[in-house]
C-alpha cells in the first residue's frame, strides 16, 4: 500500500517538474513572437495588405473582340451548352479544341457580328429554347442597345 501512494507521489511530482520545465521553456518563445509582432506594427517600412484591388472591367459586358476570343479559348470542355447563338440567330456549335476549327468559329462568329456598329458591347446569357428539350439551349450574345 505504501509502495503505491510513493510511487502515485513520484509520478506527480515528476509531472510538475516536467510541467514547470516545459512552460518556461515556452515562455521565451511567446514573449520573442510578442515583441516581434509589436515591431511589426511599428515599422512603417512593412508594406500592408489593404485587400484585392479591382483591376478588370465588371460591367459584365464583353467588346466584340473578347467575344470572338472566348471561341477561341473554350473548345470542348466548354460546359453545357456547348452552342452560341447570335441576336440574328446563327448558331456555332463548338464540338472541338482544334485549331482550325477554333479559327473557324471566330471567323463565323465575326461575321456575323460585323454589322453591329464599332464600339458595341455584348453580353453573354443563357437561352433557353424548346422547354420540352435541353436540345436546342445556347449562349446568347446579345447586344447592349
Amino acid at each position: 500500500m505504501v509502495d503505491g501512494i510513493l510511487d502515485l507521489l513520484l509520478m506527480i511530482i515528476l509531472l510538475g517538474v516536467c510541467l514547470v520545465v516545459g512552460v518556461t521553456s515556452i515562455m521565451g518563445v511567446l514573449e520573442e513572437n510578442r515583441l516581434f509582432y509589436e515591431e511589426y506594427l511599428e515599422d512603417k517600412a512593412t508594406p500592408r495588405f489593404v485587400g484585392v484591388q479591382p483591376v478588370v472591367d465588371t460591367d459584365i459586358t464583353f467588346s466584340r473582340q473578347e467575344i470572338i476570343l472566348m471561341t477561341q479559348v473554350q473548345g470542348s470542355s466548354l460546359t453545357f451548352p456547348t452552342a452560341l447563338t447570335t441576336a440574328g440567330g446563327m448558331r456555332i456549335e463548338i464540338t472541338d479544341t482544334y485549331a482550325e476549327n477554333k479559327f473557324n468559329y471566330g471567323l463565323t462568329l465575326f461575321a456575323a457580328l460585323s454589322s453591329d456598329p464599332v464600339g458595341s458591347r455584348y453580353v453573354v446569357e443563357y437561352h433557353f429554347g424548346d422547354v420540352n428539350t435541353t436540345a436546342d439551349d445556347s449562349r446568347r450574345i446579345r447586344r447592349i442597345p
